[in-house]
């Protein structure tokens, strides 16, 4: 789903994405880049004195939060996690976790409620035989223009015994303080039917509540 980057519905915690006035601080600390950047330069300010230090204490700052964002991704097991960071009556705020061990990609997303639903309908049944054809879904964006990042999978089968994969597709969301756009991967997850099923009835379970979480684990 799109959303408009003036018109951001989940204003409490992407203003400062929609460059609306100052978010506040469980927002400022989704983006770790962002805030290093705004931090180091007002020590930089305040510090006055020797120049070397101060860039040396904004460095610093931006290599920490850098490392801090690779790992929302690097240190989680094979698979895909889909969790819920917000919902209000139309949005839910997605959380994306996604690994194969060598690769991996995060992404923040907005989805409408009846795009989870289809997505789960997209998903039931597969592969209902060995010549069952891919399925391939969306969510999010890859559009620059709008808000939040995108998700595309598309599920295949890998052999006429059943074994199948996943063809993952994740942009993030532009950070605050780059100037070089989104970062994107794509990357194939082997997983089975049966983790797919179980991957599944977790999404039907959800309330949708913030913290609900469902994750398809890889073979």
């Amino acid at each position: 789903m799109q959303v408009p980057r003036a018109e951001c519905i989940l204003a409490r915690r992407v203003r400062a994405r929609c460059g609306g006035g100052r978010a506040p601080a469980h927002s400022r600390s989704s983006d770790p880049v962002g805030n290093a950047v705004q931090n180091g330069v007002s020590q930089r300010s305040h510090n006055g004195g020797n120049f070397r230090k101060q860039n040396q204490i904004l460095i610093t700052a931006v290599s920490h939060a850098i490392k801090t964002s690779a790992n929302r991704s690097c240190c989680m097991k094979s698979g895909i996690e889909f969790s819920i960071r917000y919902v209000d009556n139309e949005l839910l705020e997605l959380e994306i976790r996604a690994s194969n061990g060598a690769f991996a990609g995060y992404a923040e997303l907005y989805e409408n409620k009846d795009g989870i639903r289809d997505f789960i309908d997209s998903l039931r049944g597969f592969p209902s035989r060995s010549t069952d054809p891919s399925r391939e879904f969306a969510l999010g964006t890859f559009d620059p223009q709008f808000a939040g990042g995108g998700l595309k999978l598309r599920f295949y089968g890998v052999d006429r015994l059943g074994h199948i994969a996943v063809e993952v597709q994740i942009r993030t969301s532009d950070i605050v303080g780059r100037t070089i756009g989104s970062d994107s991967a794509t990357f194939q997850v082997p997983t089975e039917p049966a983790l797919l099923d179980r991957f599944i009835r977790e999404l039907e379970k959800w309330g949708p509540n913030v913290g609900d979480v469902a994750t398809l684990d890889a073979v």
